[in-house]
């Protein structure tokens, strides 16, 4: 399991001769990886020569806190100038696909999404041909990514022997393949990950569940609906159609305790997604 820290919500603790929030990028990533509260390990690391006023966490820094936690933190490279494929790209690729944790350093070198300066981020994931990051800087960036969306701005690379719990999913308030896939494996569907055939009409009240596993089309082709939104819909005692519309809506804001209002949106995401990790 991994914790998804966020560096802002510690606006008044000194880091790097700022604060976490301005300047703790990597005492939170590494907080994500061993479950340890953002002002600790910034303060592990600026007792021990890790933070640079103004600079931030030096490289070194990373991979030391996550040993002296018992990660067996790894640095497999620096100074990548952005690299988007060589030897340690392919074996840090590796090692996270293996099951295994990992933390990235990058540069805005050929795109400023991630940042602009330098920032590193956990990688806590792989499925599907995309890793989970837990980003101390975004909610929004927070979610499944494909390499494509690293490649390039990397600067440094690491690792850890800390291993994701694939039972759990992060809860962020959006309905992504990963909640997905571990709501078929609760309800005992199949798991492919998509969510098929569902009315396009309904999408904007359901604006937090993503088209990336949510297959909304227009009305007119419409045919069988999702096995998993019957199963959810048996388990909500409610018609049986497979589409899940206003009264399926409604019926699991009511079932989850959330404010039952036919919007679908990050409370309700969020409440479906505690629910399944209880599961």
């Amino acid at each position: 399991m991994a914790l998804d820290y966020k560096q802002y919500a510690y606006p008044n603790i000194p880091y790097a001769g700022e604060s976490i929030a301005t300047a703790g990028c990597g005492p939170t990533s590494v907080s994500d990886l061993i479950e340890v509260d953002p002002p600790e390990t910034a303060a592990w690391l600026q007792d021990h020569g890790y933070a640079v006023d103004h600079q931030g966490t030096i490289y070194e820094g990373i991979a030391a806190c996550l040993t002296a936690y018992g990660a067996e933190g790894e640095m497999i490279a620096r100074d990548q100038d952005g690299a988007k494929e060589n030897a340690s790209i392919r074996l840090w690729r590796d090692t996270i696909q293996s099951g295994r944790m990992g933390i990235l350093l990058m540069h805005n070198v050929i795109s400023n999404y991630w940042t602009n300066g330098g920032h590193y981020i956990a990688v806590v994931a792989f499925r599907d041909q995309q890793y989970l990051v837990y980003d101390p800087a975004s909610t929004v960036r927070t979610g499944w990514h494909p390499f494509s969306d690293f490649a390039g701005n990397i600067s440094a690379l690491y690792v850890s022997n800390k291993r994701w719990d694939a039972d759990k999913i992060i809860v962020d308030g959006y309905w992504g393949p990963a909640t997905t896939r571990l709501a078929q494996k609760v309800f005992g569907t199949t798991i492919d990950g998509y969510i098929s055939n569902q009315n396009k009409d309904m999408q904007k009240f359901m604006p937090n569940c993503q088209p990336i596993t949510w297959r909304f089309v227009p009305a007119s082709k419409l045919t069988t609906g999702s096995e998993l939104i019957r199963a959810i819909q048996r388990m909500l005692g409610i018609t049986v159609d497979g589409f899940c519309g206003m009264q399926t809506i409604k019926a699991l804001q009511r079932w989850l305790g959330v404010d039952v209002d036919g919007y679908f949106g990050g409370q309700s995401v969020s409440a479906f997604q505690n629910w399944l990790n209880n599961q």
